[in-house]
């Protein structure tokens, strides 16, 4: 329904009211005053009938119409009064205006007839005679005709077109003031309706303000009527109160938010049709979802896993809280989320679901990486002690009878043993670095990387010999980095060791430090190049977990063999110096190992 506005409500039906009182009085008036004018005139009239009466019933007497006809028509003159005379019959004898004969028959004119029957006769009317409106007044009259009562009827009229004449002067005045009055009323109408509408509109600008959530300017009206002022007041606590309430939902949903934020879990809240309602930053890192493009879409047009579909769509069914491992890949990688659902409710009404995701990738990788130590590990320790084992109950069944063969026996024995030893080492060496990075008990000194470099070289220089390998090595003097020299020689060593067992025979091995530098710090970099096999793809990511074996063909050539430890020790030791290390391979192009320090 169209609405308008206060000043059309107010001004056109006051207005109205208005013109329609006046013209109720105007017609009233109009009424009053002609009526005013008949009563007077119609007195008159008969005042003349009373005064002339006795003169015309002595005419009557006397029997002379034509004197009769001359003293009506000299009355007539005179009083400017038209005067006939009329018998009982109807037959007109006499009149001021016109000739007795050309005049018809008066005994149904009402006047007549009234004043037949002894009453006072008036009546208003067009006269054909005179070409005007009339007010006739008529009475009954005695007269002796032959010593007997006769009866004539004397009437007197007079137009009334003066009387319409003066009510039309008096009328057009009037409505003039009608006018003038309705003008006047108009406008004080048009005042009292801003005065009114003023401070409600000034309400309704306030209450846009408020709706937009501006509380700033409290409405004051100005002291127009008692209402006005109890509604600015009303308005002004309502938005008081509004304001509070927005503060306090304002306040905890930042709470709430700043919660959500800093959780480590990814938490996605989705409505009844599995539209994301909210989402978290730690959802929107893990998922790869940026937050304004997220809240309002379809959580499987975002997130496209069957399994966390099925998780979603069971608990929005069951209404029971749901909870599974997820798997799904993102870039090339596999990871895996423990994802949790739970219904939203409100009494009896099923808003949506709450769904909270914790990164177990890395967990799930220890689990993993646990798995294989304990198998690599018990393999790498059940190997020689399988070998002792059974070298050593053979030796004792033929120490007597074959010294020789049992000597060799012994020889393998003690060779196993050392490299049981060497394994035991390893390990307790690497528990020690783990501790002392969970700990960070090592003690970093400035020293030259040259020192270290030349020290390894000498360290590895027998077995490069053995096999005719040249190392050649690249490094300036100045390079400095914080270390633990002896710990950063035992990496360098390990890695050169490497070098060195899986190239080919009269090969070289290149040792090369370079200076690193970038817009906000400076690096040093020691790298390692052989010219062996190389490293598949695949291996890259997990050479440096322990007892990981890419090949192994690869990893028994050497007759030396390994413990599998050398590089999670480098790893270690490198993450002490607050470091990195990383591998640069392909397969029989070399491998290249890269320990990046800060300066």
């Amino acid at each position: 329904m169209r609405t308008r506005k206060l000043f059309w409500h107010i001004i056109p039906t006051n207005l109205l009211v208005t013109i329609m009182a006046l013209l109720a009085v105007i017609w009233y008036s109009e009424a009053t005053t002609r009526q005013f004018y008949i009563n007077s005139l119609t007195s008159e009239l008969t005042s003349s009938i009373h005064l002339i009466s006795p003169q015309i019933s002595n005419m009557m007497m006397a029997g002379t119409e034509s004197e009769l006809n001359s003293l009506c028509r000299r009355i007539g003159q005179e009083s400017k009064i038209r005067i006939t005379v009329i018998k009982s019959s109807g037959t007109v004898i006499a009149d001021s205006e016109e000739y007795p004969a050309n005049m018809d028959n008066h005994s149904n004119r009402p006047e007549v007839k009234l004043a037949l029957h002894g009453q006072i006769g008036k009546a208003q009317r067009w006269s054909a005679a005179i070409g005007t409106k009339m007010l006739y007044v008529a009475l009954p009259m005695n007269y002796k005709n032959n010593n007997q009562q006769a009866i004539y009827i004397l009437r007197t009229s007079m137009p009334i077109l003066a009387i319409d004449q003066q009510l039309h002067r008096i009328r057009k005045n009037i409505l003039a003031g009608a006018v003038l009055i309705s003008m006047l009323a108009a406008l004080l109408f048009i005042i009292v309706s801003r005065r009114l509408s003023r401070p409600l509109e000034e309400l309704k600008i306030q209450a846009e303000r408020f709706a937009q959530g501006d509380f700033s300017f409290p409405f004051t009206s100005p002291p127009l009527s008692s209402e006005v002022e109890a509604l600015s007041s009303a308005m002004n606590r309502m938005a008081k109160q509004i304001q509070n309430r927005l503060n306090t939902i304002i306040r905890q949903r930042n709470e709430l938010q700043t919660i959500l934020n800093s959780m480590a879990e990814a938490v996605m809240v989705v409505d009844q049709e599995q539209n994301i309602v909210t989402i978290n930053a730690a959802a929107s890192r893990l998922f790869g979802i940026p937050t304004y493009k997220a809240e309002g879409k379809n959580i499987q047009s975002l997130v496209r896993n069957l399994k966390l579909n099925r998780l979603l769509e069971e608990c929005l069914e069951s209404h029971k809280p749901i909870s599974g491992i997820i798997s799904f890949n993102r870039a090339g990688n596999e990871q895996f989320l423990q994802g949790s659902a739970a219904s939203l409710r409100e009494g009896n009404t099923n808003l949506g679901a709450v769904l909270v995701f914790n990164d177990v990738t890395k967990i799930k990788r220890l689990e993993n990486m646990r798995r294989d130590f304990v198998a690599n590990v018990s393999h790498e320790l059940m190997t020689p002690l399988t070998s002792i084992k059974g070298y050593s109950e053979t030796v004792v069944e033929i120490i007597e009878e074959e010294p020789e063969q049992s000597k060799e026996f012994l020889k393998i024995i003690i060779k196993q043993s050392d490299r049981l030893q060497a394994i035991v080492e390893d390990l307790l060496e690497l528990a020690r670095l783990e501790q002392e990075t969970e700990n960070s008990e090592i003690a970093l000194a400035p020293g030259q990387l040259l020192s270290v470099v030349t020290a390894s070289e000498q360290a590895c220089s027998a077995k490069a010999k053995q096999k005719g390998i040249t190392i050649i090595t690249n490094c300036a003097a100045r390079l400095t980095t914080n270390m633990d020299s002896s710990l950063l020689e035992q990496a360098v060593v390990n890695l050169l060791t490497n070098a060195i067992k899986y190239s080919e025979n009269n090969g070289q091995v290149e040792i090369t430090c370079e200076l690193c530098e970038s817009e906000s710090d400076k690096e040093v970099a020691i790298m390692i190049r052989d010219h062996g096999p190389g490293i598949a793809q695949e291996h890259l990511t997990r050479i440096f977990e322990r007892f990981y074996r890419c090949d192994k063909a690869r990893s028994r050539k050497s007759e030396q063999g390994g413990t599998g430890l050398g590089l999670a020790i480098v790893k270690h030791i490198v993450q002490l110096h607050h470091g990195r290390v990383r591998v640069e391979s392909s397969i029989g192009q070399g491998s290249t190992f890269i320990i990046v320090l800060p300066c």
